[in-house]
């Protein structure tokens, strides 16, 4: 018979990687809505500025979540469960939109 130790719960630091996680997540958007205005800039496009602002909120709302998570999560961990979901809906349906539409310019663009 095997003789196991029983296991004690360890948070570790998983909360320290989430926010890590967080904090690139929210740069990369930043950075991908600062190339996307530029481009709508040099070929003047209006859908590449409008998936700009929908980067630049997304980038809002993912720090918004991230000091959310930050101050509620330790008070009650499922206080808000809904709220992450569309959250989380708000920013895939933000990346796929925008993918979708950067896609096309730059295939409108090559066309040309």
């Amino acid at each position: 018979m095997v003789n196991r130790m029983p296991v004690a719960p360890d948070p570790g630091l998983q909360p320290q990687r989430t926010g890590m996680a967080w904090s690139r997540s929210v740069l990369l958007a930043l950075i991908v809505s600062l190339l996307c205005f530029r481009f709508s800039f040099n070929r003047d496009s209006g859908l590449a500025l409008l998936c700009s602002i929908l980067l630049l909120a997304l980038a809002v709302v993912m720090v918004a979540m991230s000091v959310w998570r930050l101050r509620f999560t330790h008070q009650r961990p499922t206080f808000g469960a809904t709220v992450v979901r569309y959250a989380i809906a708000f920013c895939s349906t933000s990346v796929v939109v925008t993918a979708l539409v950067l896609a096309g310019s730059f295939l409108h663009a090559l066309s040309r």
